[in-house]
């Protein structure tokens, strides 16, 4: 989990804080990012429809934070919503997919 310094709230707030910020999206993932600098917040939407079980939920969630952890090259908050189920992945693979959605938000 990462520090809840680093966490995005979600809630109804959520629009207000990301109104025009850029969205990238790929078969996996779906990016909301609003770059500010010297802030890194991160929110992770994992629908029921997406992964049934909580335990898929939780575990997409701990993938996607794990591969975010010690990162320092992205400063802003994103929210970022997960299209397909991904559990089954290993880390490695789901940093590899998601940092090339972030490239291309630069």
């Amino acid at each position: 989990m990462l520090p809840a310094k680093n966490r995005l709230k979600l809630s109804h707030k959520i629009k207000n804080q990301l109104l025009g910020a850029q969205k990238v999206s790929s078969d996996k993932f779906r990016v909301i990012a609003k770059f500010k600098p010297d802030v890194f917040k991160v929110a992770i939407s994992v629908s029921k429809k997406v992964a049934g079980k909580a335990v898929d939920r939780n575990r997409i969630k701990r993938i996607i934070t794990e591969s975010l952890r010690g990162q320092s090259n992205y400063k802003g908050q994103f929210l970022i919503i997960v299209n397909k189920n991904i559990a089954h992945l290993k880390k490695d693979e789901v940093k590899d997919k998601l940092f090339r959605l972030l490239d291309k938000l630069k």
